[in-house]
């Protein structure tokens, strides 16, 4: 998956016309990690390696799909939630009457970035950390599907102003550029599905119940921090449970690209085995 996205990423720069954006330093970064991986945490140091990747190409496939300038689905999502009787931004204006609230859900919005470090580290040298990012990947490319056919401005908070200027530059041409990258991504909310994926990966282990009342604010705070509506959140969360319940074997890639890396190594190495005088 992470290669699929990364050649996307090259053919949406490629058919958009946009000028190369500079990714040598992530690349180079990735190429480092794998590098070291050889001698030292293997699981661990390939699973940073992939992320770096796959975050700098899902970037700028977010902001490509932004620039593609389709119809605002602001107008359809905001009537959804109409005929529903919700309404986000009076949501947020309560909440922002709450100082106290609207601090808890912040955090618990923020958290996220935390949480998913945690999680690394937990199983920094098991195969469950593959599994979480095979799920990671597979929830973002399912939505930046959806958010390229369905882009929209979200509700104004107190976050989502200076995210949505990224947004609207880009529709008005603004160069990709994945060192400016913003969670632009309105419906369905990545944010849910994220918070569901860890929910999963934290479910057998003592952090259980910490992680279902975290990700629980979590979830709340998509509509009054993250600028969400309504319908966002069960979009989000069906993304989550898709990639959940996809086959969980997920194995530490030990394929043609760490035999490679490998095979390099030796070639460089100033005693190879048989080769001593």
């Amino acid at each position: 998956m992470m290669i699929a996205t990364a050649l996307a990423a090259a053919a949406m720069i490629w058919a958009l016309g946009a000028p190369l954006p500079n990714v040598w330093l992530p690349l180079a970064a990735s190429a480092l990690l794998w590098a070291v991986s050889l001698k030292w945490q293997p699981n661990l140091l390939r699973a940073l390696a992939t992320l770096v990747v796959f975050s700098v190409s899902f970037t700028l496939l977010m902001e490509g799909a932004a620039a593609a300038k389709l119809p605002l689905a602001d107008r359809s999502l905001a009537s959804i939630d109409a005929a529903l009787g919700l309404s986000a931004p009076a949501l947020v204006a309560w909440v922002a009457k709450h100082p106290w609230l609207s601090l808890l859900l912040q955090c618990a919005y923020f958290s996220i970035m935390p949480q998913t470090c945690l999680l690394i580290l937990l199983n920094a040298e098991k195969p469950e950390l593959w599994l979480f990012l095979k799920r990671f990947f597979l929830a973002a490319q399912i939505a930046l599907c959806l958010f390229f056919f369905f882009p929209a401005e979200g509700v104004a908070t107190c976050l989502s102003p200076p995210v949505m200027a990224r947004f609207h530059a880009l529709r008005a041409g603004a160069p990709l550029d994945w060192q400016q990258a913003q969670g632009i991504v309105t419906f369905p909310s990545f944010h849910v599905a994220w918070g569901l994926i860890l929910l999963a990966s934290f479910w057998k282990t003592p952090l259980r119940w910490p992680a279902v009342v975290l990700n629980g604010l979590m979830i709340v705070s998509t509509v009054t921090t993250g600028g969400h509506y309504f319908i966002d959140v069960p979009g989000g969360v069906l993304v989550g449970l898709v990639v959940i319940m996809q086959p969980t074997a997920a194995a530490v890639p030990t394929g043609w690209a760490a035999h490679l890396w490998r095979q390099v190594a030796q070639r460089l190495s100033p005693t190879r085995s048989g080769g001593a005088s």
